[in-house]
């Protein structure tokens, strides 16, 4: 079932209050604190289930108006039928549907699923004071659904189980005890055993026995039948004495009777009509008073009440200031902190400029500017001094090569050509060879011949040694690297020269690197933009300046309105004075204007109540002289000897009926009346005291008989042995086999407990009840994988929680929001598990989440969401934020 509207005639602050367009679905209800959010959720309570009575210590919503609660609910079923559902304190509730109207609490009920009120107060429509009591789940019927499943047991507790089959063993049997059914059987059939050993001893004396009591049997027949008949006499005379009194009065009714006169023409039922009329009269007449006293309040209430018109008249005014509170609050407060932000700005600016160069100002540093060609250029002399250096390195690293291998060429000896030298040595060996074969062989000539050879080899081998510079050149590669290196340079000196002209153009020192001068350009960049934000700052300055002084003349415009007007503390408690005193004023406009219209509804309904009662006055005069009389005290008079006759003719009746139900009709009637009126009282009791003392005396002698049959019997009976021996033998079978019996159930017993605390354990480890396992998969993202678990013992109704690592705590453990995260998710599945078997119900909250951060706030909102598309949700809150999350998901809004 879905709420689509709210009727309120009268409950709390409310009369005449409606709340149209509640859709499926999220439905966010905002209004400010008092604005009646609680007593719209208390409202919807009693219409479904009642109003409480009025001794029960609970608030009332008494209405402000002063007449009794009432409203009206229209819903939409899930079938998709209309209904409309009235209530008012009082008079009892009526559904109307578009085929039927019924009347009564359990027609209701019937569309509501059955739900109770304790289901519905407690999971379905909860305050955050509700919420946060887990009490309010502690209800036998919400127990049942949450902590019920797991065993297969339905609604029966485990531990109730347990408990029950201990004592189910202790009744049976238990060790040292001594009223268990096993420990009484073993008594008796020791007992039995006793009996039978005795019964087998003794016979005798059973014919004399059996001939004496014949004769006192005969004697108790004679004394039986005398006192019967002195009871028939006891009983005539009781009869006579008891009915006395009655006929006595119906004799002196049947007299009075036929004194009174009849009057058939009288009205009936007439004085019952008359008072009727009388009361509906007097209860007129009550009304018209107190609706008088009510009438006079309101007046009153009304004509005490002073509007400030004058400040009324300044509306706009007023809510301007209350829409720029904020802005004015906020532009005292960042005054001072803009100012000196701009002052430290402003310091910032000088050093970052004679960061520059000392002689620089910002009108220097706003004048120059370089452009994206001029940056490209600078990269252009960067980079071509880049290249430069690395030629002239590179140059400089040639020549230096070549020097160096020169150098350790020039250390290894002269440069002499390699045939020169062969030369030289072979001329050399070609003489030694020449001597020795002219001295071998003796050949003079040959031998002058090697040594003249042998001579000039070494004499051109010592020349050679002796004359190496003749043999060094001119070294061409050192020269041209020389002059590359040089070249180079120049080169680079003459970059430098246009690098330092443009830098004299620029007006920047010609000392600047390329890289330098790229960076005051930054630096150029970023000091015009703390210009830029200094400038805005001042702006931003003036703007507060003006907006303080636009606020402070709007004040003053309106500060002649304010009466009783003490100025204290800064602009913004005198604008918020100036709301609540405006505030103020319009709730005494709107409560006088309300006053207004209560005034003239109440003097219509006197006037209507007056009409009411002449009429009444003129109907009661023409019902009395249709009796036939003349004022009230004749009628009154008339009735009641008519009522005196009707009474007597039915005292009569009554009598008669009941006397001879007793003794009897005709002549048997006749006679006893005759004897009534013969006889006295007195007589009656004298012959019943004879009558009792006969009797007495023949019941002591029947008495003092039965006895002795009685013993006489006893000990005849228990000389037949043979047969109470066989049902004392018979008797001892029995016990033993419910000995045995019993000995089985209490062995059956205990395994059921053993076979109970294996399941128990096993429950724990794999087992949950379902609303349980839903509430842990929500409270669990809400809590974002902090707490994973919820469990429930299985012979506990507490709840442990227990977090990633595995350890657990127990719900007072846990922060105040945590636990009532919980609690919500407890209810989102406790309705889920409800829902499966019965009519789904509006879901009612009135500012749950105020102790919720701002993330697991938003977590629950989203779960809310998902909650809310398969059923209808009302959320109250009184916080705007509040009611923008709940709007950016789609919810509808409505204005309390």
């Amino acid at each position: 079932m879905q709420i689509r509207e709210i009727h309120i005639d009268a409950f709390g602050i409310f009369a005449d209050k409606h709340l149209v367009g509640l859709k499926p679905g999220l439905n966010v209800l905002y209004g400010p604190n008092e604005a009646g959010k609680t007593s719209i959720l208390e409202f919807i309570r009693r219409m479904l289930f009642g109003f409480p009575a009025r001794g029960k210590k609970t608030n009332l919503y008494t209405p402000a108006i002063g007449s009794g609660c009432g409203g009206r609910l229209k819903c939409q079923l899930k079938s998709g039928d209309d209904i409309l559902i009235s209530r008012t304190e009082g008079r009892g509730v009526t559904i109307a549907t578009p085929l039927s109207q019924v009347d009564g609490q359990t027609e209701l009920n019937a569309f509501l699923g059955n739900a109770s009120l304790e289901i519905y107060q407690n999971i379905y429509a909860f305050s955050l004071d509700e919420l946060q009591e887990f009490r309010s789940l502690q209800g036998e019927e919400i127990k049942n659904r949450i902590y019920g499943a797991g065993l297969g047991l339905g609604r029966i507790s485990p531990g109730e189980v347990d408990k029950w089959l201990n004592e189910y063993c202790d009744e049976l049997f238990r060790p040292r005890g001594s009223n268990q059914k096993m420990a009484l059987a073993f008594q008796e059939i020791r007992q039995l055993e006793g009996e039978i050993r005795e019964k087998q001893s003794t016979l005798g004396r059973y014919d004399e026995l059996r001939r004496a009591l014949g004769r006192k049997e005969a004697d108790r027949a004679v004394v039986n039948n005398e006192l019967e008949q002195m009871e028939s006499r006891r009983r005539a005379i009781e009869l006579r004495k008891d009915l006395f009194p009655e006929a006595v009065a119906l004799l002196n009714a049947e007299e009075e009777l036929r004194a009174l006169p009849d009057d058939p023409d009288f009205p009936e039922q007439g004085r019952e009509r008359f008072f009727a009329f009388k009361s509906a009269l007097d209860n007129l007449d009550r009304r018209i008073e107190e609706e008088n006293h009510v009438l006079d309040k309101l007046r009153s209430d009304r004509d005490g009440l002073v509007l400030n018109t004058a400040l009324l008249d300044h509306e706009r005014d007023v809510v301007y200031l209350r829409g720029s509170l904020e802005k004015i609050r906020s532009a005292i407060h960042d005054q001072v902190a803009v100012e000196q932000e701009k002052e430290d700005l402003t310091e910032k600016l000088k050093l970052e400029i004679q960061s520059i160069d000392p002689a620089w100002d910002e009108a220097k540093v706003l004048s120059f500017e370089l452009s994206e060609a001029e940056r490209s250029q600078i990269q252009a002399f960067y980079d071509a001094f880049e290249q430069l250096r690395q030629r002239v390195n590179r140059s400089k690293d040639k020549l230096d090569m070549h020097r160096e291998r020169k150098a350790e060429e020039e250390s290894q000896g002269v440069n002499i050509p390699s045939w020169l030298n062969y030369f030289a040595r072979s001329l050399g060996g070609l003489g030694l060879l020449a001597s020795l074969a002219g001295g071998f062989m003796q050949n003079y000539l040959a031998l002058g011949a090697g040594l003249v050879l042998m001579g000039s080899g070494l004499a051109l081998f010592i020349k050679t040694r002796k004359s190496r510079e003749e043999f060094s050149k001119e070294d061409r590669v050192e020269a041209t690297l020389l002059k590359a290196w040089e070249d180079d340079r120049k080169s680079r000196d003459r970059k430098f020269e246009e690098w330092h002209e443009w830098l004299r153009k620029k007006g920047l020192d010609v000392g600047l690197a390329p890289l330098s001068t790229r960076e005051i350009g930054n630096k150029v960049r970023g000091i015009r933009l703390m210009i830029s934000q200094r400038e805005r700052l001042d702006a931003r300055i003036g703007q507060m300046r003006e907006t303080l002084r636009e606020t402070a003349h709007l004040f003053e415009t309106i500060r002649p309105a304010l009466t009783l007007f003490v100025p204290q503390g800064d602009l913004p408690a005198h604008i918020e004075n100036i709301g609540r005193m405006f505030d103020e004023a319009r709730k005494e406009q709107e409560r006088r204007s309300h006053l207004d219209a209560l005034v003239r509804e109440q003097e219509r309904k006197l006037e209507r109540l007056a009409v009411q009662r002449k009429e009444k006055v003129r109907v009661l005069s023409e019902f009395i002289r249709s009796a036939g009389t003349e004022n009230e005290d004749e009628f009154l008079q008339k009735h009641a000897a008519l009522e005196r006759r009707s009474e007597l003719k039915k005292i009569v009746e009554e009598k008669r009926a009941f006397i001879q139900s007793r003794v009897g009709l005709g002549e048997a009637y006749s006679q006893f009346l005759q004897t009534v009126r013969e006889i006295t009282p007195e007589d009656i009791d004298r012959q019943l005291q004879l009558v009792v003392h006969e009797m007495e005396e023949r019941q002591r002698n029947r008495d003092k008989l039965l006895q002795w049959i009685g013993e006489t019997s006893k000990e005849i009976q228990q000389l037949e042995s043979g047969d109470e021996l066989l049902a004392l033998q018979e008797g001892l079978e029995q016990k033993r086999q419910v000995l045995r019996e019993t000995s089985r159930r209490w062995a059956a017993g205990k395994i059921a407990l053993v076979l109970l605390e294996k399941a128990k354990r096993k429950y724990e480890q794999t087992r949950q009840p379902e609303v349980i396992k839903s509430a842990r998969q929500m409270f669990s993202d809400i809590t974002q994988g902090r707490y994973q678990h919820i469990i429930k013992p299985i012979e506990q109704n507490d709840l442990l929680i227990e977090d990633a690592a595995g350890r657990r705590k127990t719900v007072v453990e846990m922060s105040r929001g945590t636990r009532e995260q919980l609690y919500l998710a407890m209810r989102f599945g406790l309705i889920e598990e409800y829902e499966n078997r019965s009519e789904p119900l509006p879901v009612v909250m009135d500012d749950v989440f105020v102790n919720f951060d701002d993330e697991r706030a938003n977590r629950v909102i989203g779960h809310l969401k998902r909650f809310a598309e398969t059923r209808q949700v009302l959320v109250m809150t009184c916080h705007l934020r509040a009611r923008d999350s709940y709007l950016a998901l789609g919810a509808h809004a409505i204005s309390i």
